[in-house]
């Protein structure tokens, strides 16, 4: 089960009891976790024709996609999603628990916004993207 452990800021979505400052951690399961290869070269030709390119680094990407959240828990991970919409480094471990996380590596969010969809107004899902830092 996937565990999301993220600093919490005060951005006007703090769970009562959490204070800014303060690491904590999500185990949630997800729907989706799509990684994606993104190569950032520079492609030439030379004179004669020959195409040529520099591998600059490769960027991993995930599409992330919650698994059903009920409407009691949508306020933890409003928190997480206000604490690292700024492109705040988080760690995600894609496998393990809370007690026995499997290896997590550090992530940021890609884009400036969260979908937060809601489904007949018991549940939620949420769906981001996130790059793996260096």
């Amino acid at each position: 089960m996937p565990v999301i452990t993220y600093i919490a800021k005060d951005r006007g979505e703090l769970v009562p009891g959490h204070v800014a400052g303060g690491q904590y951690q999500i185990e949630t399961e997800l729907q989706a976790f799509p990684r994606r290869t993104i190569a950032n070269r520079n492609d030439a030709e030379t004179l004669d024709g020959t195409p040529e390119s520099w591998l600059d680094s490769l960027q991993r990407e995930w599409s992330v996609r919650t698994d059903i959240i009920l409407a009691a828990n949508i306020d933890v991970w409003r928190e997480f999603i206000s604490s690292v919409l700024n492109r705040e480094t988080f760690q995600i471990a894609f496998t393990g628990t809370i007690a026995n996380p499997g290896p997590s590596i550090n992530v940021t969010l890609v884009s400036d916004s969260v979908e937060e969809e809601q489904l007949g107004g018991v549940a939620y899902q949420l769906s981001f993207i996130v790059k793996a830092l260096p």
